[in-house]
């Protein structure tokens, strides 16, 4: 009793000792590499996203705690919700919001928890040591394995959500108490010295090859179902882990059934049962927390949305070689190829674990195809266990060169964590391919010349004159997002006035540069530009530049600034500044030249293109076919006009309706316009009506359209007076109607 005794002891100090080394090795590496950059922050790497979200909810939680959870409830309709700062809210309201707490909280709050439930997995899959040792083995392997801490140091909670999917996995996986010893021929057994000692198992725990689905209960199923949904709550591109663990369960089911042919329908009925149980669960979930969230994640073309980010599978594959290393694939697939000969893990586990990696793997470098970082937690869990399953083999036929196995590993997990989190990866190798790409903390060499360009703004544009900031991507040299970091950096949010219009860069999801650039006051366009994937993918950011760069027309209505800035990359950024409004005719001319250098209609262009150059004009499709417009009315005889500009092909006929509401009664009146253009720019007919608030509310213009190409809808001054004070209406119910 008393041996027992100190054996539990010793046994609890051991774990204590590894929890608190793991920690230490979580705070030291996120502060380390946090408090090491100098850079601003762009794209998802950016405040504004999530370090920004977190700010929020902590300065609504100090005024209101009750408020900051409304805040955070409200969020969950939006594709970047602050689920995620709960768990954070105690370490980052006792040591500060700022971006190197953010880090260390994520990575203490997420990846230390994914971590231990890494090894909690892997300890009910491995039979050949004890499942601790498997389970701080793995959990180590976790915390040195480089792609684990990669999407947390850039500043990505996705840890989280990676963490609720472990959870899910191991509530799939039976206990080491549920395990039976198996004989294999295959199997290398300890020696007797080894078996005799408290830390191994007595011979080897297998699994017999049964349904994991099947083994799990009806209430495990549920709450694995409501993890699901909660996964695709925290973050969006989860639902790819759902479908990976469901086919994972489903594949293993169906080899179970096959291979023993016995009681097959009720077992495949009762697998029906539990996976569509499990969907339903995951998606009322959803339904219930987020339906806003919801139907838009279910009716939005995502893959169309994002098909700009998408690389060919040859370069999206070398990525992934690249992220973990050649070396680490290697590894990884010895791994599991020897756990199955060797019979080092649990059949079935296996199984499910090999078939949910290979879908994941399929949907990274087959469906999806992006280049991002947080996308790599969908394949770390099933790196790590390769890994442990190898490390594993090697111990089983080599247990007298323990020492030899210890040093190797340490030594190759110590690398490859070292080449890409630090600048030692930046030297040139023999076969430097074989360990992880190279991604240590951000320093920009640029950085006062950013400062200084972000000042230059400020003193030109003090009163948010609208900057458009020519950039393929947000994580651009040079991007509205790092320009309203560094402003934000140097002159604290609440004294931030610079105004930066919607940028354009990827085609798949943006619009025509052409709205934006009749909106600014200023251009800002670095020269090269750069390009985040290849140039035929940002189309609509290159013309933006050139219509500067190879002064078209509409670039006469601006003017360059003589001050000129240098990125680090060696490009120049020059401002233009505007002079002059542009006209109808010039708009029209422009957009016909844009449209002759992008063939195709970029993913994110509506129907309209707004000019509006000093009034305001929204427009809202709140059903197809039918447009919202709220505007205040423009000059009749000078610049600048109020005009919306339609893009669809035009019938010989077209009828214009809607109703108009006028805000201010005390408006003396306008006139609604419509002009049809030619490609020239050139009026081929036009009509309007007029409207007052004591006129009817609704209004109807028709005109022919032969000879056209584009129509233009304006309000205008009703006369030449140009009176158009208090002029501001909404027009409800606008339609468009055709007659071939």
């Amino acid at each position: 009793m008393v041996k027992l005794g100190e054996q539990f002891r010793e046994q609890w100090r051991i774990n204590l000792g590894c929890l608190i080394l793991a920690f230490l090795m979580v705070i030291s590496i996120a502060f380390s590499y946090a408090s090491s950059e100098h850079t601003f922050y762009a794209g998802d790497f950016a405040p504004v996203y999530y370090h920004n979200n977190v700010q929020l909810v902590i300065s609504a939680w100090r005024q209101s705690p009750s408020q900051a959870m409304v805040s955070i409830w409200q969020s969950l309709g939006q594709d970047h919700n602050q689920l995620f700062v709960l768990p954070l809210l105690p370490l980052l309201l006792m040591f500060g919001d700022s971006r190197t707490n953010y880090i260390i909280s994520v990575a203490v709050a997420y990846l230390l928890p994914l971590s231990l439930v890494m090894g909690a997995i892997a300890s009910r899959l491995v039979g050949v040591v004890s499942p601790l040792k498997i389970f701080w083995l793995t959990t180590f392997v976790s915390l040195l394995l480089p792609m684990t801490w990669l999407p947390t140091l850039r500043g990505y909670p996705d840890a989280g959500g990676a963490l609720i999917m472990g959870i899910a996995t191991l509530l799939l996986l039976p206990s080491p108490k549920f395990l039976e010893v198996e004989k294999s021929p295959l199997l290398f057994l300890p020696s007797a010295e080894s078996l005799s000692s408290p830390t191994l198992s007595s011979p080897k725990l297998f699994q017999k090859k049964s349904l994991i689905i099947n083994q799990t209960s009806w209430v495990r199923v549920l709450g694995i179902g409501l993890l699901l949904g909660l996964a695709i709550l925290f973050r969006r591109h989860f639902a790819y882990a759902d479908l990976s663990l469901i086919g994972g369960l489903i594949i293993q089911g169906l080899v179970v059934i096959i291979r023993e042919q016995k009681q097959v329908i009720s077992r495949l009925i009762l697998l029906g049962m539990k996976i569509a149980l499990m969907g339903a669960i995951a998606l009322f979930t959803l339904m219930i927390t987020a339906r806003e969230f919801t139907n838009r994640a279910l009716t939005t073309d995502f893959r169309d949305l994002y098909a700009s980010w998408s690389l060919s599978f040859p370069e999206i594959l070398v990525h992934y070689l690249n992220f973990y290393g050649w070396l680490t694939w290697g590894l990884v697939i010895l791994g599991f190829g020897l756990g199955i000969i060797m019979n080092t893990g649990s059949n079935s586990g296996l199984v499910f674990i090999i078939s949910a990696g290979i879908i994941s793997l399929f949907n990274l470098l087959v469906v999806l195809r992006y280049d991002s970082f947080q996308y790599t937690l969908h394949s770390t869990p099933f790196v790590i266990l390769g890994l442990v399953l190898l490390g594993v083999a090697a111990y089983s036929a080599f247990a007298h060169k323990l020492k030899l196995i210890i040093i190797i590993s340490s030594v190759y997990l110590g690398l490859n964590l070292l080449f890409m989190l630090t600048g030692l990866g930046k030297v040139a190798l023999p076969l430097r391919s074989l360990l992880a790409a190279n991604y240590p903390p951000q320093v920009r060499q640029d950085y006062q010349q950013i400062q200084q360009l972000t000042a230059y703004l400020r003193q030109l544009a003090p009163n948010k004159e609208p900057i458009y900031v020519v950039s393929s991507s947000a994580m651009d040299y040079l991007s509205r997002g790092i320009l309203n970091n560094a402003e934000a950096t140097t002159y604290g949010k609440k004294k931030a006035i610079l105004n930066f219009l919607r940028p354009q860069s990827f085609d798949s999801s943006s619009s025509y540069p052409l709205e934006s650039l009749l909106n600014s006051k200023y251009v800002v366009v670095p020269q090269p530009i750069q390009y985040r994937f290849a140039v035929e993918h940002h189309d609509v950011a290159r013309i933006a530049a050139e219509i500067f760069t190879k002064d078209w027309e509409f670039a006469q209505d601006f003017r360059p600034l003589p001050e000129t800035f240098t990125l680090e990359n060696g490009a120049v950024v020059r401002i233009y500044q505007r002079i002059r409004f542009t006209s109808i005719p010039i708009a029209i001319k422009t957009l016909v030249k844009i449209k002759q250098e992008i063939k195709e209609v970029p993913g994110g262009q509506g129907n309209w293109i707004t000019l509006s150059q000093l009034f305001p004009l929204k427009i809202q499709q709140p059903s197809p076919q039918i447009y919202n417009l709220t505007l205040h009315a423009g000059y009749r005889n000078q610049l600048p006009v109020t005009a919306l500009i339609y893009l669809q092909p035009l019938p010989d006929i077209i009828h214009v309706k809607g109703l108009v509401k006028f805000l201010d009664q005390k408006c003396l009146g306008i006139s609604l316009k419509i002009a049809i253009y030619n490609q020239q720019g050139q009026i081929v007919i036009s009509t309007e009506t007029l409207k007052a608030p004591q006129f009817p509310p609704v209004f109807f213009l028709s005109s022919p359209t032969k000879g056209g190409n584009y129509l233009v809808l304006q309000a205008l001054s009703p006369n030449n007076q140009e009176v158009i004070d208090r002029c501001t209406l909404e027009i409800s119910n606008l339609t468009l109607e055709g007659k071939l």
